[in-house]
């Protein structure tokens, strides 16, 4: 499996993970909505997610993102 490790907490690397495995929508939008840091909120990152979505719809090895700053001991 192949890894984009994002500095966001884990909620918000589940969100966008989700939507490059196939959720539908605008990759500007899912990364304006996701619950990640507000200094991650960029067009490159949505530019990212947008590719690897693209990416994985015919990857043999699909794309998973995981958030690893753990913000919230409980949750993360």
């Amino acid at each position: 499996m192949d890894t984009v490790i994002l500095e966001v907490n884990a909620n918000g690397g589940r969100e966008l993970d989700a939507f490059i495995r196939g959720e539908t929508g605008d990759p500007a939008e899912r990364v304006r909505t996701a619950n990640i840091f507000r200094v991650n909120k960029t067009s490159a990152l949505a530019d990212l997610i947008g590719w690897l979505r693209d990416w994985n719809r015919t990857a043999a090895n699909p794309v998973r993102i995981y958030g690893i700053d753990c913000q919230a001991t409980s949750p993360d």
